[in-house]
């Protein structure tokens, strides 16, 4: 269970910082 969750609160961070980085690297160009 705790396994679960874990990987749940990951995927959700994973795709969030994913956006920021990308975003990021958008605005340095």
């Amino acid at each position: 269970m705790k396994r679960s969750v874990f990987h749940g609160t990951y995927s959700s961070i994973s795709r969030e910082e994913l956006k920021v980085l990308y975003q990021t690297r958008t605005n340095q160009r």
